[in-house]
């Protein structure tokens, strides 16, 4: 029984790490966008300057690459499934420091249990 639970925990670990290889990319090419429609004028935000907010998303994207490569190089370790939560909870940390810097008078647009807040 053991085995079979390392196992699947093995197998549920690289393709986690899989996933998690691809978003660096990801984030890359999603804040490339923005930026492209920004400079377009192809974004529309109410009661904010498009531009703007579409520049300040696409570098809190970039911001946040660097964790989850960190992420990615716990991952690829055989080790750091058990340290997983721990890889998370930082770029989460990230995630909510820099949100928090952008947008201080905002709130992050998921409450603690990563709902999304409805407005």
């Amino acid at each position: 029984m053991l085995l079979d639970d390392m196992h699947a925990l093995s197998e549920a670990t690289q393709a986690l790490k899989s996933l998690v290889d691809r978003l660096p990319q990801a984030f890359e090419q999603t804040a490339d966008v923005l930026e492209m429609l920004a400079s377009q004028d192809r974004i529309t935000i109410e009661q904010s300057d498009p531009q703007t907010e579409a520049a300040t998303t696409a570098a809190e994207l970039r911001a946040v690459t660097a964790g989850t490569e960190k992420l990615a190089k716990d991952l690829s370790h055989p080790a750091s499934a058990l340290f997983l939560p721990t890889a998370i909870a930082e770029v989460e940390r990230q995630a909510q420091r820099d949100f928090t810097a952008n947008h201080p008078a905002a709130e992050p647009p998921c409450d603690a249990d990563g709902n999304r807040r409805t407005t």
